[in-house]
């Protein structure tokens, strides 16, 4: 669902209607939210219950940094796409920061891609494979 809603806001023409952008951000949420909370509980189910405050610290750390990290691709983007393109308001400017926009969402769309596949693997990996910590 994360990368469906990623795909809606990349690939639809700016003169659509701006809910058709909301129904794709609404989307992609929902989808990260479902999938944090399956990879989170798989996780920690490969654990031995004594350390499951630590894992989940851990889960919520790295949540926080990657989205520390992501906020940060996110504004690199834009400056980037924005440097030298007249002032704020003008056309050129706008342009640019709309291009800067594509290419955060194409990054974002990398990675969601990426971490569906390592997922996948984890999750076909255990069926083929259990762990087993006893």
């Amino acid at each position: 669902m994360a990368l469906a809603g990623l795909l809606i806001m990349l690939f639809i023409p700016g003169s659509v209607n701006i809910w058709i952008r909301i129904i794709g951000y609404i989307v992609y949420m929902c989808g990260c939210t479902m999938s944090f909370a399956n990879t989170m509980t798989a996780g920690l189910a490969n654990i031995p219950p004594t350390p499951h405050a630590d894992g989940n610290a851990m889960f919520n750390t790295l949540q926080q940094l990657g989205g520390a990290v992501g906020t940060t691709v996110m504004a690199l983007c834009l400056s980037i796409a924005q440097a030298g393109h007249g002032t704020v308001g003008s056309d050129d400017y706008m342009q640019a920061t709309k291009q800067g926009g594509v290419w955060a969402l194409t990054i974002v769309s990398v990675f969601v891609v990426v971490a569906t596949l390592a997922n996948l693997r984890a999750f076909l990996n255990e069926r083929r494979h259990p762990i087993n910590l006893d």
